[in-house]
Parts: structure tokens; C-alpha cells; sequence
């Protein structure tokens, strides 16, 4: 099938799945349906390059995954790096509250200082010296 797309031509050739003689039965809602399933799924072309989770691999023609030979690293023995990855997340834990503590403070005193102003302009005194107390209060 020829197609274009924003001017490009380019053919199409879908691949047409054979079903299996024998359909599927079962029910959905209160309905019976019925299905078929391939006979086969094509496999899609070889992709090269791929990466999961930081390990290299490959599609072949044939479907099977291949994992590329790993790359000599120079890395930390496994002992070294449990105990540097545990010190490094249990400083981010620690550390964790403390900055979020401070960030809502910051938020609550941004947020009293921008009600105070209002209160300012619009002149309502009442609502000055509460906030100022509050403000006090606070601190």
C-alpha cells in the first residue's frame, strides 16, 4: 500500500496474522463473547543499542533477546558501595524532614507577611494586630 505522509511516499506492507481454527469463548457482562487467537505474533525487526535498567541488549531476527558483553568498569567493590549507597540515603533521610520543616516555614511566614500586607492596604486594623500576634507567635 503506498502512502504519504507530509509529502513523503512511503509503501506499507501490513503483516496479516493467521488465526487459529479454534475461538475462544467467554463471557463479559452477561454477554458470551468469542476470540481468536494468532497463530503467530511477527517478530519486530532487530533493534540494536537497546538499554534496561543499565544493561545493554539486542533483539535478534528470531525473537530471542541477547545480552550485549558487558564493558570492563572500574567500580568499587560490592562492599564498598552498599556501605556508601546506605550512608549516602540515610544522610538524604535525615536530612529530609529537616528541609521540608523549613521549607513550610518559610511557606507559612511568606504567607502571613503577604496577608499582612493586604490587611495593610486595605486598612483593617483588627486584622493587623492579629496577624502581627500571630506572626509573634511564630517566631
Amino acid at each position: 500500500m503506498k502512502l504519504r505522509y507530509r509529502g513523503t511516499d512511503y509503501l506499507h506492507n501490513p503483516t496479516i496474522i493467521d488465526d487459529i481454527e479454534h475461538r475462544g469463548v467467554g463471557h463479559y457482562r452477561g454477554h458470551q463473547i468469542e476470540f481468536a487467537y494468532p497463530r503467530h505474533i511477527p517478530v519486530p525487526q532487530s533493534l540494536d543499542g537497546l538499554t534496561y535498567r543499565g544493561v545493554q541488549y539486542s533483539v535478534n531476527e528470531s525473537g530471542q533477546v541477547e545480552t550485549a558483553p558487558a564493558a570492563p568498569r572500574v567500580v568499587a567493590t560490592p562492599a564498598m558501595q552498599d556501605k556508601v549507597t546506605t550512608r549516602v540515603f540515610a544522610n538524604a533521610r535525615k536530612a529530609l524532614p529537616r528541609e521540608v520543616a523549613m521549607v513550610h516555614q518559610e511557606n507559612i511566614r511568606r504567607r502571613l507577611q503577604q496577608r499582612l500586607d493586604t490587611a495593610r492596604n486595605q486598612g483593617n486594623d483588627q486584622l493587623i494586630h492579629q496577624l502581627e500576634v500571630e506572626m509573634q507567635q511564630f517566631a
